[in-house]
């Protein structure tokens, strides 16, 4: 029997979330990191100027970025959030998307 070596998220999830910051800048939104890095990347996407796109619009520029064919949610959370999973292909990794923002 071969032991295999754990699967270290912490650097290709720390890129993602460099370049996501970037996608949701130019939606209106601001982009918070949370959580360890470990089995997930957790992040925090709150409206932050006037013309912010939809939370929708949001995720689907998300998932666009990460070429993500594979979207669950939303899921409704406390206080008013929206939560989405994204796949991060060809690495079995997924961001985790909490979204304060408009519906419309």
């Amino acid at each position: 029997m071969t032991n295999k070596p754990p699967k270290v998220y912490q650097p290709i999830y720390a890129h993602v979330y460099e370049w996501l910051i970037h996608v949701a800048r130019e939606h209106g939104y601001a982009l918070a990191l949370h959580g360890s890095l470990t089995n997930d990347l957790d992040l925090l996407a709150v409206a932050w100027t006037d013309g912010a796109s939809t939370r929708t619009e949001l995720v689907a520029a998300v998932a666009g970025f990460l070429v993500s064919p594979r979207v669950r949610g939303p899921e409704v959370k406390p206080h008013g959030r929206l939560a989405w999973t994204v796949s991060i292909p060809h690495v079995s990794g997924v961001v985790d998307l909490s979204v304060l923002g408009p519906d419309s």
